[in-house]
């Protein structure tokens, strides 16, 4: 009856740190943007995707992915524990290892979801372009890009044009070959990867799995067993 007793306050903690999971990650995704956009780096990832209840762009896949991301990692670490005694998951490498794992997962994901976009383009005298940080200047935030001679030149290099997760548009500016400088037109695609990632359901899920490694490591020392 104690085991039971035992098994069912258990049950009821984890409940509980889910729910106070689920209400942290919540407020830090649509209510923080603001605050953490202008953090250098960090800020690149805001504003996140808009998945309060009350909005218009609620999504049931955002809403979910915060509770499948800790039950995911929760299990996880407590068969993985209890079937195999691996005391990798329960140390800080884990969480860490989560985050570059999920990096390098998600580049697949808006490299090939747009691909054959951008590959449709660069067929026809484009660019295509896969950049890792935004772009800070004030171009692109403009429809009327084809003028921007400057974007053109900073597209080569590297930056991010547009402050989106994929945009195409046509940019004119001067080419310089054998000594001679060329107005040209060239239509060129982007995929920004940190934008794309910011506004993923898949950077959701990710804040769920840290929460569910971290409420396992809290309910072992509320437990007494740490």
């Amino acid at each position: 009856m104690e085991k039971k007793v035992s098994g069912a306050k258990k049950i009821l903690l984890a409940a509980f740190l889910l729910v106070v999971s689920y209400m942290a990650i919540y407020l830090l995704s649509n209510y923080a943007g603001g605050i953490f956009s202008k953090l250098p780096g960090i800020g690149t990832f805001f504003p996140f995707y808009d998945w309060r209840f009350d909005s218009k762009t609620i999504s049931p896949m955002y809403a979910l992915m915060p509770v499948i991301g800790f039950l995911a990692v929760y299990f996880l670490v407590f068969f993985t524990k209890r079937e195999f005694d691996w005391g990798f998951v329960e140390s800080a490498k884990f969480p860490v290892a989560l985050i570059i794992l999920s990096l390098f997962a998600f580049y697949f994901v808006p490299v090939y979801f747009y691909s054959m976009q951008s590959a449709s383009v660069a067929e026809q005298d484009g660019y295509t372009q896969t950049c890792f940080y935004r772009f800070e200047k004030e171009f692109g935030k403009t429809q009327n890009v084809s003028a921007q001679k400057e974007m053109g030149n900073e597209f080569n290099s590297g930056n991010c044009l547009w402050d989106s997760c994929f945009n195409c548009a046509n940019l004119q500016f001067d080419e310089v070959s054998g000594g001679t400088r060329t107005a040209v037109q060239k239509a060129a695609c982007q995929i920004n990867y940190w934008k794309c990632f910011g506004q993923s359901a898949f950077l959701i899920f990710i804040f769920g799995a840290i929460a569910g490694w971290i409420s396992f490591r809290l309910q072992k020392i509320i437990e007494g067993q740490f």
